[in-house]
């Protein structure tokens, strides 16, 4: 540990592979070490950041240092099944938090859950624009992490179950007016939003590296939601497909450059998603089913091609028949105009016939 570990200082190299260690084991090293885990540390900085941005913040928890931050998520690694009360008692025959209120403990632990699992459990109502879970006295953080990620019994039909091959999260931002937005917050993935105007938000945990991190140590998390989540970034986000690469392009995320897709090919069964299959079908259902909303949309909207082609084919044979019935209608008034001028030349001719008749007799007598 490098000499000033202090919250109110960025951690340095040396104290982030500590943490890097304490919280992914050997993983960390064998995966790319500091290189690999860039955004999880940009996010471990932003938390700590948060901390320092208000007077009460740092001051309303015990944890003062990194190394405080490891010895709590130490404990917790170490007693996954006691209770929060459990958990306080152990951290108070640890010297510096022996005489520190059940209300700072509390915020402790939060804090060093929220740095080693990226979800936001907060024991106070401070706001963060995130959704916040709280840990219940009564339950032991095994069951807690657990009923975060529930998984739902109720059946699909045979059409429900299967995904369409454009469900990609690139298709539904230019076919759907969908925005894509980024969260630290594990337990806030594929959450949609709706704003107003319409507008949808889907919200997407994009720290891959850190799932595939926790999955290979067997973490407290149900391994089961790691790979699931692995496998819907894989989903929405293909690792081939030309479009994803823009999009991710487009918002700095880099998270397929650094860990490549779980397994060969999609999964594009919601069975195959126990824990998430309830967002995936919301946002299914009421995202890349939902009609294109303008002519450019539309134009480029291939998730249905047999639907895109007979709607354009249908477009084009009434556009040419409003532009036959148009070339029928100028034909006729061009006929009705000819015949008039026709019965006005005639009737012309016949006056100037008659008047020449009439100059022809006066002349003769």
């Amino acid at each position: 540990m490098e000499p000033t570990t202090n919250l109110a200082t960025a951690p340095g190299n040396e104290t982030k592979k500590l943490i890097g260690r304490a919280f992914f084991g050997d993983t960390f090293d064998d995966h790319g070490g500091l290189e690999a885990f860039q955004d999880y540390f940009r996010y471990y900085e932003g938390e700590i950041a948060w901390l320092r941005g208000g007077t009460h913040q740092i001051a309303g928890i015990v944890t003062q240092s990194h190394e405080d931050v490891v010895t709590i998520a130490k404990l917790l690694r170490q007693h996954p099944d006691c209770e929060k009360s459990e958990i306080r008692q152990k951290l108070r025959a640890v010297h510096h938090f022996g005489h520190a209120e059940d209300w700072v403990l509390n915020r402790s632990i939060d804090l060093s859950l929220r740095l080693w699992l990226q979800i936001n459990v907060r024991d106070d109502e401070s706001s963060t624009g995130v959704p916040q879970v709280h840990w219940d006295e009564d339950v032991v953080l095994a069951d807690f992490l657990a009923g975060l990620f529930p998984v739902e019994d109720w059946e699909l039909g045979a059409k429900e179950r299967r995904l369409d091959p454009y469900f990609t999260a690139a298709n539904m931002v230019q076919f759907c007016q969908l925005k894509v937005d980024w969260t630290n917050s594990l337990e806030d993935h594929l959450r949609l939003e709706r704003r107003e105007k319409k507008e949808k938000v889907l919200w997407v945990y994009p720290h891959k590296q850190t799932l595939q991190a926790l999955l290979v140590e067997a973490e407290k998390v149900p391994a089961t939601v790691l790979k699931e989540t692995i496998q819907t970034l894989d989903l929405l986000f293909p690792f081939w497909d030309t479009r994803t690469k823009t999009l991710l392009e487009q918002n700095g995320q880099t998270f397929h450059n650094i860990s490549g897709p779980i397994e060969q090919g999609r999964r594009l069964h919601l069975l195959d998603f126990p824990h998430w299959k309830v967002r995936l079908l919301e946002v299914y259902e009421e995202v890349f089913q939902s009609p294109p909303v303008s002519w450019a949309q539309l134009w480029h909207d291939q998730r249905n091609p047999q639907q895109f082609w007979t709607f354009w084919i249908a477009l084009v044979i009434l556009a040419l028949t409003l532009v036959s019935t148009i070339a029928s209608i100028v034909s006729m008034i061009t006929g009705i105009i000819q015949v008039k001028l026709a019965r006005q030349a005639l009737s012309l001719s016949l006056q100037t016939m008659s008047s020449s008749s009439h100059r022809f007799h006066s002349s003769s007598l």
